[in-house]
């Protein structure tokens, strides 16, 4: 059976004292998969970088995951797509 590892980067800090969606929440910045096999073999890498939409990146959260806001217009995706990814390796 294979696994699926995830790594994500976030535009910032998640404050679990407020609801998911509110206002200057931490965003889905990327979202990193590896898969390995049932000897930890890695057989398949991804990595999706998702554009803001309506969201910035902190300083701290660039200064930490090395991400820019030009990088991530230019090569992000609606984080709708990249989610539809993340659904497609853990439920093939």
């Amino acid at each position: 059976m294979n696994t699926v590892i995830l790594d994500t980067e976030t535009s910032d800090l998640f404050d679990f004292r407020k609801p998911a969606d509110a206002e200057g929440q931490g965003r889905l910045a990327s979202l990193g998969a590896f898969v390995v096999n049932e000897d930890r073999r890695i057989i398949g890498a991804e990595c999706w970088y998702v554009e803001p939409d309506g969201w910035t990146l902190s300083e701290e959260a660039a200064s930490v995951n090395g991400l820019t806001m030009e990088f991530l217009e230019q090569y992000g995706h609606p984080v709708e797509l990249v989610l539809e990814n993340y659904l497609y390796h853990i439920d093939p």
